[in-house]
């Protein structure tokens, strides 16, 4: 497996994808081979291979060296913004790392359309030869995201009340009447993040976007998913600015949880939050949220770094 010379880098095969998805699957629970974007469950790795968008399958290279597969890298891209998320690389046991992961991403960069011009990946701030990596092709890192979880099984009631917004706000389903003020809440929060406010509005059935509302006007919101591996994930969570610090983002999350618990059977959840933001890392904390890890995010062609409107330092 060792051997170099042989090394083919091809399109996976259809019946080369749950024996592949198993063995990302052992890569993941090690926190030095670990990368962010993917799960830890063999299932759900697969089924997140075929459904990449835009190519599926086509989008997934693996390095092959005679009859082994040494190494995976998938992309997945869109056109707003103009950015391929990489998902990897991952690289066997006994290959040779650089020789594996820098041919994999020159194939992948080979093959991604004109108007793609930033690029993401992540990893555990843990992994062994990503950092080394990065820097050798032109990523720069950036601030690590700490991955919060909590289990949802023994105490949905105590979240229950938690999700009891303060007085004078009502927590509700986003409608075609929030729809619009969640888009310009979410844009303004989080400009140049990965998903739109028109994305996360959208109507899906594993998704839900719950609303805080003052006399009639939107001034936060959750969003939350069921993901393949049937765990839940918040994936933001965003107050207007004069209403932080009153608890609706407390509330707003608490609901945001019972839905996955009552509404999409999830058994857990997870989140993200920049490490530095301590007033947000407290606010999940209060609510039975555990560090997991740190995620760290690599970035070429673009930044969030500066973003002039960061995330809310304390949303609750």
């Amino acid at each position: 497996m060792a051997s170099v010379p042989r090394m083919e880098i091809r399109r996976i095969r259809d019946d080369e994808v749950d024996a592949v998805a198993r063995w990302i699957a052992t890569q993941q629970a090690d926190p030095a081979r670990h990368i962010g974007s993917e799960s830890m469950d063999a299932g759900a790795i697969a089924t997140d291979l075929r459904q990449l968008e835009p190519g599926g399958l086509d989008d997934v290279l693996v390095a092959v060296d005679g009859d082994d597969v040494v190494g995976l890298l998938a992309l997945e891209h869109d056109t707003v913004p103009p950015r391929v998320w990489w998902r990897g690389p991952y690289v066997a046991d006994g290959a040779d790392v650089d020789a594996v992961a820098d041919a994999l991403l020159a194939v992948g960069r080979a093959r991604l359309p004109g108007h793609v011009t930033q690029e993401e990946f992540g990893a555990d701030a843990r992994h062994a030869w990503l950092p080394a990596f990065a820097e050798r092709h032109g990523f720069v890192a950036e601030e690590a995201s700490a991955v919060l979880v909590r289990d949802l099984g023994g105490d949905a009631d105590v979240l229950r009340g938690a999700a009891a917004p303060p007085a004078g706000v009502e927590l509700a389903r986003v409608s075609d009447a929030t729809a619009p003020a969640v888009v310009a809440l979410h844009d303004a929060i989080f400009p140049g993040t990965h998903s739109s406010g028109t994305r996360i509005a959208a109507p899906g059935q594993d998704h839900a976007v719950l609303v805080a509302s003052r006399a009639g006007e939107v001034v936060g919101y959750v969003a939350v998913e069921r993901q393949e591996d049937a765990t839940g994930y918040v994936d933001y969570l965003g107050v207007a600015v004069g209403e932080r610090g009153t608890g609706i983002g407390r509330a707003l999350v608490a609901a945001g949880c019972v839905w996955l618990h009552d509404e999409a059977g999830c058994p857990s959840v997870n989140l993200t939050v920049r490490e530095s933001n301590r007033g947000a890392r407290r606010l999940y904390e209060s609510l039975g949220f555990d560090e997991e890890r740190l995620l760290r995010p690599y970035r070429r062609g673009f930044s969030l770094a500066h973003l002039d409107t960061p995330p809310p330092a304390d949303p609750g």
